[in-house]
């Protein structure tokens, strides 16, 4: 999506640099990505992806994303997609979907996030509550402990996240 690549180029050009780059489309169509190196958790995630230092980075991550995404003018002509929109919309354009898998960790911290492919325009405080969904988790039960380690406090984790985002 051209809007999307504008959008990440635009968040280089604000000086952040945890997105990945566009490298173009491919033939038919499909955005192309630069590589970010780091590890990314798959399900069912790992206890270092879930740490309290873990998801204070992920907070502060997302806060400097936040704040440079306020700076880049969203193209509201663009068709983004619905499916974890923000149903008020917005003035900024939201990830939308930082959940474990979707944020690269090196040496324990996180240092980009990745897959905007659900970006759309949103508040900040829509993307803050779709990364607590994930990553606290706020999940009902069955779900949290396929996908999850046990005994994760819910309580605690929300005051990490909030916290380390500057709530």
């Amino acid at each position: 999506m051209r809007a999307l690549h504008a959008y990440l180029l635009a968040l280089k050009e604000h000086g952040f640099d945890a997105a990945p780059a566009p490298a173009g489309l491919t033939a038919d169509g499909h955005e192309q990505l630069a590589f970010i190196p780091g590890d990314a958790a798959l399900s069912p995630f790992s206890d270092w992806a879930m740490t309290g230092s873990a998801l204070a980075s992920v907070g502060s991550l997302l806060r400097r994303l936040h704040e440079t995404s306020a700076a880049v003018e969203v193209d509201t002509r663009a068709e983004w997609p619905p499916d974890l929109a923000d149903l008020q919309g917005g003035a900024m354009l939201c990830h939308n979907d930082v959940c474990p898998a979707n944020v690269a960790f090196r040496e324990g911290r996180a240092s980009a996030l990745i897959d905007f492919d659900l970006a759309a325009p949103g508040r900040a405080l829509w993307d803050i509550a779709m990364t607590a969904r994930y990553r606290v988790p706020m999940l009902d039960p069955e779900s949290a402990a396929a996908l999850h380690p046990p005994g994760l406090d819910a309580v605690a984790r929300l005051r990490i996240l909030a916290d380390s985002y500057g709530l």
